[in-house]
Formats: C-alpha cells, structure tokens, sequence
C-alpha cells in the first residue's frame, strides 16, 4: 500500500515540478483543450461554413434560373413587336438583353459545375433562337414583317423554346437535389461536432457564446435564402396567372365576337329591308351600335391578349384624362366628386390610347366601388417624378426599371382602403371583393402597364383611402392630333355567280353568311366543320369559286381544313374568318390564305373582301367589263 505521505495534488505537483517538466504539462494541457474544445469548435466552423456557402449557393442559382427565365421572355417579346412593329427600338432592347443572358448562363454554368448536359441543351436551344430571332430583325428591317412573324410563330421556333425551358427545369432539379443532399451531410456535421465541442467544453461560458452566435447566423443565413425562394416562386406562379388571363381573355373574345355576329349581321340585312320610315327602323339602330361597341371591347381585350393590334404613338397623358373627362362624370357614382390635377407641361409617353384609357377608367371606377354610397372624393392627377432604384423596387412589377424621370398617373380615393391581405392579392386574376362577376379589372390594368414598361404603386390602409400611382417611362415620341372623323365611302352595288362554301360550327353565323353570298349571287354549299367541308370541297371543287373557313372549329379546325383543301387545289381562293384580329391570324397563315375577314361582320365588309377574289357577273354568268 502506498504512503499516504507520498500523495500529491496535480496542482502541487505542478507547483513542485521543475521548468521541463511544468514545459511537457503545459504542452499537454493545450493538446488536449486542442483536441476536446478548438478541433470540435473549428469543424463546427468548417461545417456552418460549408452550409452558408450552399444557402448562398441555392440562392445565387434560383436568382440566376429567374433572370434568365425573365431576360428570356424579354428578348421574345422584344423580337415578336420588332416583327409586327418594324420599330428599330425593339431590336436595340433585345440587343440590350441579350449579353445579359449570355452572362447569367456563363454565370449558372460556373455556379452548377458538373450538369454539363443541361446546360448544353440550354446553350443549344439559345443558339437556335437567337439566330431565329436574328433572321426575324433581318426580315422586319428589310419591310418583310409578316415572314418575321410567321418565322417567330413557327413550329422550330416553338420546339427550341420548349427544349429551353426544359433544360431550365431539368437543370435545377438537379442542382437543388445535389445542394439538398449536402447540406442534410453539413447539418449532421455540425451536430456531431457541437455534441464534441460542448463535452469537451463544459465550463468555457465564451464557447457556448460563440457556439450560439454560430447558431444564429447560420438560421438568419438560411432564413434569407428560404424568403427570397419564396418571392422567386411568387414571381413565377403570378408570371403564370397573368398567362392564364391572357387565355382566358382571348378565348373570351373570341367566342363573343361569334355571338356578336349574328346579331350585326341580321341587325344590318333588316334594315337594308326596312322603307325609311319604319318605326323599327331606329330600335334596330340602336341594337346595331351597341353590338358595335360590344366589338370595341372585345377588341381591346384581343389586344391585351397579344392577339390584337398595338397601336404605339406618342400620348399626352392630361390631355388623354382630359379628353376622357365627360365619360368618368358618367362613370362614377353620384356621390363621388372628381377633382382634376392635370398639368400641360408633361413630356410624352409611348403607348396605345385605348388601353390607357381603359387604365384610367378601371381606375376611377375601381374608386368610385370604394366609396360605395358615402360620398367622396376621387383625385386623379398627372405630373412628372424622378423616380429612384428604391422607389422602383417598392413597385409591382417583374423587374425593376431603369431610374429616371417618369410621367405618372395617380387616382387616389377618400373609401374604406384595404388590409394587407387585400393588399397583397389585390391584382390577382381572379381576387375580388366586389360582387360576383368582378375582380379583372386590377389585373388588366396591371397586365397592360407592364407591357407599356410601367410600374405601379399602391398605397392603402383600413380606413385612410387608397392611392394608385402608376409610373410610364418619359419617351421622345411625338404627340400626334387625332384625325378627324371621316365619312365611309359608299360601296357600290356588286353581283356575281358561281358557287361558295361556308365552313363554320356556328349555325347562326353560317346561315347568315349565307343569306349575305346569295345575295351577292353565289349558289352555296354549307358544312359545320372542318371534315365536311372538305368532303363538301372534294365532290363540287369544279363549281366552288370561292371558300369561306372558320379558323376554330371542333375536330377539324380551320387550319387543317385549309391544308387539305390547298392539297386538292393549290390555286383555291380562301377567305378566312376569326373573331381574332388580321395581325394575329396573318403570323400564322401567311399567303396561304387569298383574303381575311374579323367576326363580327357586315355584308359591306363581305363584299369588299370578295370582290378582288371573285370577277363580278351577270345573271348570265358573263363577266361584266369595267
């Protein structure tokens, strides 16, 4: 047994050791705090690093996946109004755009090193679009618009877009897979590492505050990166709700232009049968304007869709708000009072009139609703503003545009406001506080000003009034007058013979395009669609001097149809109907088509579009000479 005497403390054994030996001591002390508290610290360091630097990675790729998704549409909208427009400022946009694409792919590239394949179907498909989109600024530079159109609307045009967007897809599928995967193995280092640091560090209070602080910047880090994830995938599923709008609007049009139809059509054959003086004779006048301007609207909405025209000229917004003044009077309820601020010194902006017009009106009746029956003001003023980088990222819209002077539109009300859940869907498609049937308004608004390049503000709270400011960049365009009203040539009587065939799914529509043929002189033939009309075609193709073919049609559409019927004769003269605009039936169909006419029609637009097609004849069927 040992001598009690002989026991020591390692402290008074340290005490009493000599220079060496207290050396070797201290040397061991610090390899063992080395091993039991600074290694398990640095890899928790090493490993928070390792799981900061993917949070900053995901995120640098998703911002870099969404640029490049937006930069992309940029250059296709840029090169489409290059192709319908012919306006070179178009083409100098998507020169603007396109080496900034170039660099977020290099950039996504050097991000995601290893998916090589993704990004060479990327880089394929790129290379294939811009050089269509080149070809296409070739031939609108050259007066060739409608083939700029028609390449840009082509099927390989079309494939390389999808082949882009699926490399997109693919390509960060893999990356965030890959990123996920290492950090779940970072987030289990960091784990084992902090267990080894706090077991070896139990009494070191400064290694748990740093361990904390560690902590905390790592969940601040990884909560950034979960935010601006969520602000990207809003972005996209709003990009996808205005499409769905677009679709839906178009459609809309569409179909209603084929019911208004009918009631034009007939609306114009009665009273070219009605004496002057017939008491029905005003009631039907009044039925045939209203459908007129039923029209219009279906017009404006084709034209928001892309499926219409865009008239750019030069505004003068007070000027546009003035001129539109009685029409808000009408508009507004009658307890709400308009107070104008309009000043004449503003610079011009570029844009179609009739869509700001219908800006402003869904705005100051957007107004008038908040009121509802209290009595109010609505202040719609216009001006001048130098709007900076902060005041433009506070906007809604996709990317924020360039600082500089703006021309803004503001219609602030003096109503119940909005709470921010309101706020926040406000310019959701289909989101309405308002009675069923409403709640496209903002959303239009909201579609047109983004294609105008403006932004909007909002600003509202419960029970303070709501203010839209709506910024449109400053152009150098001039403002031209409008032109004054013009009387419509009268068309002269005109008679042929021969036969016709109307196709079309629309039983109304046909049997009054048939009524306006035969009193033109045509013997005609009729189908309800595509496949029997060109049966119909097959067996009297030696007596069809004209063809008349709905474009949307149930089983055989109007597209088909045209094929199979240039396949039997090449050289048949087609007149296409749609209740789309010519600009967009034109992209698609070229000269495969001898003459267009828009839904809803007269018998004098009829007329006009057949008789360059048709030699006008006798009762005889002997051609008459000029």
């Amino acid at each position: 047994m040992a001598d009690p005497q002989r026991r020591t403390s390692p402290v008074s054994w340290f005490l009493r050791a000599d220079s060496a030996r207290r050396a070797r001591a201290l040397a061991l002390a610090v390899l063992v705090t080395f091993a039991f508290l600074i290694l398990p610290s640095w890899n928790t360091w090493r490993f928070y690093q390792a799981s900061a630097e993917l949070s900053t990675q995901e995120l640098r790729l998703q911002q870099l996946i969404g640029r490049v998704i937006h930069i992309d549409e940029v250059l296709t909208m840029s090169a489409r109004m290059a192709a319908v427009t012919g306006d070179p400022r178009w083409e100098q946009r998507y020169r603007e755009a396109e080496p900034k694409l170039e660099a977020a792919i290099e950039a996504a590239i050097q991000l995601a090193a290893g998916d090589a394949g993704a990004f060479d179907r990327i880089d394929a498909a790129n290379r294939e679009l811009v050089a269509m989109e080149n070809r296409a600024f070739d031939l609108a530079r050259a007066g060739r618009r409608r083939e700029a159109q028609e390449l840009l609307s082509s099927r390989a045009y079309e494939r390389n877009k999808r082949a882009y967007a699926e490399g997109i897809a693919v390509l960060t599928s893999r990356i965030e897979a890959r990123i996920q995967d290492e950090r779940a193995r970072s987030e289990r280092g960091i784990v084992g590492a902090g267990v080894l640091t706090v077991l070896g560090a139990a009494t070191l209070v400064l290694a748990w505050v740093g361990v904390v602080v560690l902590i905390w910047r790592h969940l601040s880090a990884h909560a950034r990166a979960a935010e601006e994830r969520k602000r990207l995938e809003a972005q996209i599923q709003h990009m996808q709700k205005l499409e769905s709008l677009g679709v839906l609007a178009g459609g809309i049009a569409h179909d209603f232009n084929n019911l208004l139809m009918p009631i034009l059509g007939n609306a114009e054959l009665v009273l070219a049968e009605l004496p002057a003086d017939s008491a029905n004779r005003a009631k039907l006048e009044r039925l045939r304007d209203a459908g007129a301007r039923l029209s219009g609207l279906t017009g404006q909405l084709l034209a928001y869709t892309g499926k219409g025209s865009f008239v750019a000229q030069g505004i003068h917004l007070s000027k546009l708000v003035e001129e539109m003044a009685p029409l808000l009077e009408m508009s507004v309820s009658k307890k709400a009072t308009l107070e104008y601020e309009l000043p004449e010194d503003l610079s011009p902006i570029e844009g179609d009139a009739s869509q700001l017009s219908q800006v402003v009106m869904n705005l100051v009746t957007n107004a008038s609703d908040a009121l509802g029956h209290e009595s109010g003001v609505i202040a719609v003023r216009t001006g001048i503003t130098q709007a900076d980088g902060e005041d433009l990222a506070a906007s809604h819209g996709f990317e924020a545009p360039p600082e500089g002077p703006y021309v803004y539109l503001e219609v602030a009300d003096s109503g119940s406001g909005m709470n921010v859940a309101t706020r926040q869907r406000v310019f959701d498609p289909f989101f309405t506080t308002k009675r069923t049937g409403r709640g496209l308004g903002l959303a239009v608004i909201h579609g047109i000003v983004r294609a105008h390049r403006g932004v909007i503000r909002l600003e509202s709270e419960a029970g303070r009034g709501t203010t839209f400011r709506i910024l449109f960049p400053c152009s150098e365009a001039s403002v031209e007058p409008p032109a004054p009203p013009r009387d419509a040539p009268a068309v002269e009587p005109w008679h042929t013979s021969g036969g016709a065939l109307v196709v079309d799914d629309e039983a109304d529509v046909r049997e009054l395009v048939e009524i306006m043929l035969g009193r033109f002189g045509f013997q005609v033939l009729a189908a309800e669609d595509g496949n029997q009309g060109v049966e119909a075609f097959r067996k009297h193709a030696d007596r069809i001097d004209v063809v008349l073919l709905d474009l949307t049609m149930p089983g055989m559409g109007g597209e088909e149809a045209l094929a199979e019927i240039r396949r039997i004769r090449p050289d048949q003269r087609v007149v296409l109907m749609s209740g789309y605009n010519e600009e967009f039936v034109a992209s698609r169909f070229a000269d495969a088509i001898s003459s267009f006419v828009q839904k809803p029609f007269t018998q004098e637009v009829l007329q006009e579009a057949l008789r360059p097609l048709v030699p006008e004849r006798d009762s005889r069927g002997e051609e008459r000479q000029p």
